[in-house]
């Protein structure tokens, strides 16, 4: 009998979790003293907590133990209520967004008590825009979306940073298990930095998505997880609801990206404290999970990413605008614009090893390639070739490849200019009319010229 009604117990709040918000409280009693902050109270670094965009998880709402622990570690917390613009995003160092919506989702939730499909982006395109710019010039975003729908209000803002979203729950297989717990023993908990000093981290339910080259997965599924894609949130789940195994599958994952960096996570309730009307405590407050309060700390100390800037602001800025005129220039056919931006005798490196020196030789070359465009990711820029293969990217790329980019390697360190290393998704056409997506890597370095603008010395692709 005992078990029985535990697991109706469990199955209950588990259905309750899912649901629209008035379900699920704060819990105000949660507290947690810290004593030795990282920081002096009310001096540390500035966080937003993102509110402008129908935000499930607001500052004074379900994530105000989120705001206490990070007031309580020195860090200066504000309410974002704004959208996201190039002047405003300047004035904070770490951004959190947690599971924005968007307006028709946000009122079917409030008023049809439901969140059905369709989840469209939370995000303008110019908000996108804007953020993405910001990350890659130094600032520090940490994204937050749950299972349905808050993966698919924020997937087109993830996908920027080449990350995929799926837009349903990550169930575990046994519910008697709830909640998922990522373990360092059997792997699923990996170690990095954010992980130091813990063995479990307790996550309660949510989504799993992949990660793009150059991110270091943190939470990755096992074999005990699915994917289920419902049109809707709740259960019970429809029976035609679409299922496969989120093994290998990230529910965390952080990365360098330009001179910031991003921490991106499928789960929201991990790091605050909530309550449902059952009195069931999940979260920071869950007996199940007494690392995660330390975790959310190390996530924070980690995009606090002191020393990170070391290439100024402008530079930044002309490298990205070079890059975007490359990328537009190949939309456009434009491919003399396009080889514009590298020198006379430039050398580029392609990724089947062949090599291809002086601007018409490279035209020539993305002439072959049939590319229609490219998306290219700066994941780090530096002055340093040292630095740049200390990047995690870097230690993914085969010995071979490297060896076959020695003009890169073997440049004079007193040229003036910066290397880079990011990723690139090509996008072609295939025999049967369809668009083909390919993902690769590239590592260059731009040389000033004399009149201060920028150019292509050496540019290496490889996948």
């Amino acid at each position: 009998m005992r078990i029985l009604l535990l697991c109706c117990f469990l199955f209950s709040a588990l259905s309750v979790i899912a649901q629209p918000d008035q379900h699920q409280n704060c819990d105000e009693t949660y507290y947690h003293p810290n004593p030795r902050p990282s920081h002096p109270i009310g001096q540390g670094p500035i966080v937003w907590i993102d509110e402008a965009h129908h935000n499930f998880h607001t500052m004074e709402g379900r994530y105000c133990a989120f705001t206490d622990v990070l007031q309580s570690d020195g860090y200066q917390v504000y309410a974002n209520t704004r959208s996201f613009e190039d002047a405003n995003l300047f004035q904070c160092d770490v951004l959190v967004i947690s599971n924005a919506l968007d307006e028709g989702t946000a009122y079917r939730a409030q008023f049809a008590n439901n969140w059905q499909l369709p989840n469209l982006s939370a995000f303008t395109t110019e908000e996108i825009r804007a953020l993405e710019r910001w990350v890659a010039y130094g600032g520090s975003l940490f994204l937050i979306a749950d299972h349905i729908p808050f993966p698919g209000c924020a997937s087109e803002l993830a996908a920027v940073f080449g990350f995929d979203f799926f837009n349903g729950y990550a169930e575990i297989d046994n519910r008697k298990n709830w909640p998922s717990q990522f373990r360092k023993r059997d792997g699923s908990l990996k170690r990095h930095p954010l992980t130091e000093g813990i063995d479990s981290i307790a996550t309660f339910t949510g989504q799993g998505f992949r990660c793009p080259l150059g991110a270091e997965p943190i939470l990755v599924f096992g074999n005990n997880h699915e994917i289920i894609l419902p049109e809707q949130s709740g259960r019970p789940y429809s029976a035609t609801a679409p299922r496969f195994s989120a093994k290998g599958l990230a529910q965390g994952a952080v990365m360098n990206y330009g001179l910031g960096r991003i921490a991106i996570f499928g789960e929201a309730a991990m790091f605050t404290a909530q309550t449902t009307p059952n009195n069931l405590k999940f979260g920071l407050n869950s007996p199940k999970a007494p690392n995660n309060e330390k975790f959310l700390l190390n996530i924070l100390h980690w995009l606090e990413n002191e020393g990170g800037q070391k290439i100024p602001q402008w530079l930044m800025t002309r490298i990205g605008d070079n890059t975007q005129n490359m990328e537009l220039s190949l939309i456009n056919g434009n491919l003399r614009a396009l080889t514009a931006n590298y020198e006379a005798n430039a050398m580029l490196i392609s990724s089947d090893r062949r090599k291809y020196k002086g601007r018409s030789k490279i035209e020539s070359y993305w002439k072959q390639t049939g590319a229609l465009s490219v998306r290219m990711a700066s994941i780090q820029t530096t002055y340093d070739i040292n630095e740049l293969k200390q990047c995690q990217l870097w230690q993914k790329i085969s010995p071979a490849t490297i060896r076959n980019w020695s003009p890169l390697l073997r440049l004079d360190p007193k040229r003036q200019g910066v290397y880079q290393i990011g990723t690139t998704m090509i996008r072609t056409k295939g025999s049967d009319g369809h668009d083909i997506y390919t993902q690769g890597y590239f590592a260059r370095f731009w040389q000033q010229q004399p009149d201060g603008s920028y150019q292509l010395l050496v540019d290496c692709y490889g996948k």
